[in-house]
């Protein structure tokens, strides 16, 4: 069945399901979360959060459908690589700084803008 809407209660950490065929749903997150036995560090942690709370409809069928740690460990492998590759480019532009410098330099950037 199709999901036509979703949305997350932030005060119970429930989504609300809609289908097709106006079946209604209701997931506790946290408990459908353990349930999947989601492997979360610091970095897809974020990833998943701003899914639940923003794409609601998305994160349901990624739950629904067992592909939600799929999902979040393709969108850490995305950053890993970007974090790399930046942190290689500024490495040749700036030789002298430490790697450790250059990630804040970098982290800095994401959060305000190049």
């Amino acid at each position: 069945m199709k999901i036509i809407k979703a949305v997350f209660d932030d005060d119970k950490f429930e989504a609300r399901i809609t289908f097709e065929d106006a079946t209604q749903f209701i997931i506790n997150c946290p408990a459908a979360e353990k349930q999947a036995d989601l492997k979360l560090n610091e970095f897809t942690r974020p990833d998943m959060f701003n899914l639940r709370e923003k794409h609601t409809v998305r994160y349901t069928q990624l739950l629904l459908n067992g592909k939600l740690q799929e999902y979040l460990d393709n969108k850490y492998l995305e950053r890993k690589t970007r974090l790399d590759f930046r942190i290689a480019q500024w490495s040749k532009r700036y030789p002298d700084m430490s790697e450790s410098q250059i990630f804040s330099l970098i982290r800095e950037c994401e959060m305000y803008g190049d």
